[in-house]
């Protein structure tokens, strides 16, 4: 995965420009609808085996990486006011690496961990409470990977802010389909 930050923003605000727009009904020709019950909203992403790929120059084939591999899950339930979002991290590993040749070349720099985070609500009163449980944590840094891990937050950090001053898509409105009142009373 190539970090395309200002296509994801463009994507954002291509999805945020859309309004719904509640089409004008003549009084007279209303018809009562039964209110139906809201559906909760519920959402598990399952991530198995993947790897985020960090690499310092995409046109160079010995460019430095580093790679950030393990498997997620993430689950997130409207119904559960107390515990709303839960996300487990299991074998999260990372290391860095050249890009032509990823296996010779990797050097770990966290070993495998499992983590596990969520939000709840506080026992004592109704705030939020971002919890995360991490074991023993076993973390090896050289001076080349605090220095390709400094670039790449400023390269990322540049990116996002490049991205961010370019031009906003236009919003756009949706209109509900109008009614023709000859021909779709009759169907």
């Amino acid at each position: 995965i190539l970090f395309i930050i200002d296509w994801l923003l463009k994507l954002k605000d291509f999805l945020n420009s859309f309004q719904q727009i509640p089409q004008q009904t003549n009084p007279i020709q209303s018809i009562t609808i039964p209110v139906e019950t809201k559906k909760l909203f519920e959402l598990r992403l399952n991530f198995n085996q993947s790897e985020l790929l960090l690499v310092q120059t995409t046109n160079n084939s010995q460019s430095n990486a580093l790679v950030l591999s393990g498997m997620m899950n993430l689950t997130y339930r409207e119904s559960q006011q107390r515990r709303p979002l839960d996300c487990n991290l299991f074998s999260m590993t990372l290391f860095s690496c050249q890009m032509n040749n990823i296996q010779s070349t990797a050097v770990s720099i966290i070993e495998p961990i499992n983590i596990n985070f969520n939000i709840h609500l506080s026992q004592t009163s109704e705030q939020r409470v971002f919890e995360v449980n991490l074991p023993q944590l076993f973390i090896r840094l050289s001076y080349s990977d605090v220095k390709l891990m400094l670039y790449m937050f400023q390269s990322i950090t540049k990116q996002v802010h490049q991205a961010q001053s370019r031009d906003i898509i236009p919003e756009y409105k949706i209109y509900q389909p109008t009614r023709r009142v000859s021909v779709d009373n009759e169907l």
